[in-house]
């Protein structure tokens, strides 16, 4: 491996970015993007109180207590910074309401979770939050981006991002951010939650990707980074380096540093309307303005047929005849186009509940075909970093004829002008997801302050319940 004061070497360049990095070098239009997902993510966090698994879970970090640093959102009880990222990671993601970057990932949930208990500790300003956001996702879209996937491995890259942040809010060194990342490299979920459940068919809290111990290895690997443990401060570079450690094949240099302080990644990640797998996101989308457009309503519907990519068109996510659980609400695909396309459901946190065993839905959801596009890989944008527009055909077909609508973007993808979100329009997100834990003064009073938050001196216990 490489030596950290060798400036070429990738790791002590990953880490120089994360140091050197601030505000001031955000362009304004990424900046307002960053606090829209900001609100997004606190509105998915507060909305997750209604999971019963959400409401177990906090009970572990709660009890882990320590002084009090940050806030867990949907208690609103103090505990440590580490304690706080733990819990408020998997709560962002309990919904899969969260973000997801080019249909793939969504590594929000651990990068804000850190951010924002690292945050609070330190009595951080709003810039800096934003600055750290901004700069951890940067970091954990280059690292996804850059490893070589020849094979199935792990999602484990998410902890670069939200150490990036930790490290960047602690002013750690380029040496100890260096030891930071090693440290999260030892300490992180690396077995792919993902496949493993899927494997099994079954749904359950834990879901697909351990969130909340990658935000609690990144807060803890920066803070002990911080308190001078030593690591190997080389992870990113030579053989074998972290992408081997993970599973994967290696690193591409140029696409880990290409365009870095100027190609903002968290500018490209889309915002879910509604509490549902991203997967089902655009069909919904072309399916509500078929039914708007058309003046249709419910009983007029005899089938809808969507043509999509293949995984999608899999058991996994079109075979409940039955929901019996809100995870099996989230990732049943026809369910969801049912719920949210034909009955127009706003999809807020208590829709999941609503949809087990329900048998209107289950009746609605049978009819809804998912088969694979056969022009998929011809008319979509298949990029490195994941699909960026994933070619979708939508037959609604009714007694009066039938109607077709093709697109490959969502509503809340950000390189689709029409669909993008600003905070205007993220406000009924938030109003609606809030709602379970926040009451109306707060929710006013929070949003207000993300609204302008580059304007606020410290956000310590300013933007949580």
């Amino acid at each position: 491996m490489g030596d950290i004061h060798q400036e070429n070497g990738l790791t002590a360049r990953m880490a120089q970015f994360v140091c050197r990095a601030n505000y001031s070098d955000i362009p304004h239009d990424v900046v307002e993007y960053t606090k829209v997902l900001i609100a997004d993510s606190l509105a998915c966090g507060f909305g997750a109180s209604v999971l019963p698994g959400a409401r177990h879970f906090v009970k572990v970090p709660e009890a882990m207590g320590g002084p009090e640093q940050a806030v867990i959102l949907t208690t609103g009880k103090k505990v440590s910074a580490a304690a706080a990222a733990f819990a408020n990671s998997y709560l962002i993601n309990a919904l899969d309401a969260d973000d997801t970057f080019y249909t793939t990932c969504h590594p929000l949930a651990s990068v804000f979770a850190s951010a924002l208990a690292v945050a609070e500790e330190v009595g951080a300003s709003g810039k800096a939050l934003i600055a750290a956001v901004a700069i951890g996702y940067d970091v954990a879209i280059r690292c996804k981006r850059s490893i070589l996937k020849t094979r199935q491995g792990s999602m484990g890259w998410f902890v670069m991002g939200a150490v990036a942040a930790a490290a960047n809010l602690y002013r750690l060194t380029e040496e100890q951010t260096a030891m930071a990342f090693s440290i999260a490299a030892f300490g992180s979920p690396h077995a792919n939650g993902r496949w493993n459940q899927m494997g099994s068919g079954r749904r359950h809290d834990m879901k697909y990707w351990a969130n909340h111990y990658t935000a609690f290895a990144a807060v803890t690997a920066a803070q002990f980074a911080k308190a001078g443990l030593t690591s190997d401060r080389t992870i990113f570079d030579g053989e074998p380096n972290y992408a081997h450690f993970i599973g994967f094949d290696g690193i591409d240099e140029q696409l880990m540093f290409e365009d870095i302080g100027k190609r903002w990644w968290i500018a490209e990640t889309s915002i879910k309307p509604w509490a549902v797998c991203r997967y089902s996101q655009i069909s919904i989308t072309l399916i509500k303005e078929i039914m708007a457009e058309h003046g249709l309503q419910p009983n007029d519907i005899e089938q809808i047929r969507v043509q999509t990519w293949d995984f999608i068109a899999s058991p996994w996510f079109c075979d409940n005849i039955e929901i019996t659980n809100e995870y099996d609400a989230q990732f049943s695909f026809p369910h969801a186009v049912a719920a949210a396309g034909i009955l127009g459901w706003e999809m807020g946190p208590e829709w999941q509940a609503a949809a087990v065993r329900n048998p209107m839905l289950d009746d609605l959801a049978r009819k809804i075909s998912i088969t694979p596009n056969p022009r998929y890989e011809q008319d979509s944008v298949l990029t490195n970093e994941g699909n960026k527009y994933m070619a979708t055909v939508v037959d609604v077909v009714t007694r009066g004829g039938t109607f077709r609508k093709e697109g490959g973007t969502a509503l809340g993808d950000p390189f689709d002008e029409k669909y993008k979100l600003d905070m205007d329009r993220i406000w009924e997100k938030y109003r609606i997801f809030s709602q379970p834990t926040l009451d109306h003064e707060a929710m006013d009073r929070t949003f207000s302050r993300i609204r302008m938050l580059e304007d606020l001196p410290n956000v310590q216990f300013k933007l949580t319940v």
